[in-house]
């Protein structure tokens, strides 16, 4: 018998010059044929092409789903897929767990059997989005007495969710994009104008929107009282007003009127609202509509 070696290499000039030979080594192991040094093709004996030829190939399409499911093993979050029909076809061993069910008892279940507290809000909602249009989606929800971060994007013939616990962080990161959000809009609205006072009631920050109303450039009025921007008749409300904020009454709305640049009066809308730290206020946002 034979014994199998490694694959050697040969170069062109040599399997012509002597091929009766080097066809039989192919016996042994496949022949790397080279040409100027470097690897062109390889020899292989028979029957060891059709030992390779009568490997089926795996069809593409379950090949990824083969590397999809061992990615999804590897990722530290909750991971579901569902068909078209919303039942799930598979889940990782994290997913299983943070859904309260065995992998082997939660695949074939419906969404709304699997995840019904999900299945009833938003993510249900979303998962039907996506899987209309093929638009992503990203969102909190409630589950078991906290938040769920999940993640909804397309998947080979259905949808996929990503589920992972919303901690501190998460929940600040989505605060700020509010908030920046929100100062976007109020920007793009242009009769809108805030500021952030202090407990003296003077202004800390005025926004570009709030300036503009009363004529000045943002920075001119830093440490400006805010009652001094309206009119006279209209400051001792606003002021008392102010003091209930700040003393821990709530918020307060008010009609007013606006001192442009000390001069022309612009009738105004002003609310007020305290900013809370810890046990205490520690200054207001003003909002001048």
């Amino acid at each position: 018998m034979l014994e199998r070696q490694a694959p050697r290499f040969v170069s062109a000039a040599e399997i012509t010059r002597n091929f009766g030979m080097w066809q039989d080594r192919t016996a042994l192991g496949p022949l790397i044929v080279t040409h100027h040094g470097r690897p062109r093709c390889v020899l292989v004996s028979a029957a060891t092409w059709n030992a390779m030829s009568a490997i089926e190939p795996v069809p593409d399409g379950e090949r990824a789903l083969i590397e999809h499911d061992l990615l999804a093993e590897r990722i530290d979050s909750g991971f579901i897929a569902l068909d078209a029909d919303l039942i799930v076809r598979g889940a990782n061993a994290l997913g299983a767990m943070m859904l309260g069910h065995a992998r082997e008892t939660l695949a074939g279940l419906s969404f709304a059997e699997a995840m019904p507290v999900l299945a009833d809000g938003p993510v249900g909602g979303q998962i039907r989005r996506t899987l209309r249009t093929g638009e992503e989606g990203r969102l909190t929800a409630p589950h078991g007495g906290g938040k769920l971060r999940v993640h909804v994007f397309p998947w080979p013939d259905g949808v996929a969710l990503t589920l992972r616990p919303a901690g501190e962080e998460d929940e600040a990161d989505q605060a700020e994009r509010t908030a920046a959000a929100l100062r976007e809009a109020i920007d793009v609205h242009g009769a809108i104008g805030t500021a952030h006072l202090s407990m003296r009631g003077t202004i800390k920050v005025a926004d570009v929107g709030f300036a503009r109303m009363a004529g000045f450039m943002p920075g001119r009025l830093v440490g400006v009282r805010a009652t001094d921007l309206l009119a006279l008749s209209a400051r001792a409300k606003v002021t008392e007003a102010l003091e209930e904020v700040l003393s821990g009454k709530g918020a307060r709305s008010i009609a007013s009127l606006l001192l442009v640049n000390g001069a022309d009066e612009r009738p105004v809308h002003v609310a007020l609202a305290p900013i809370v730290e810890g046990y205490g206020t520690s200054g207001a946002m003003m909002i001048v509509t």
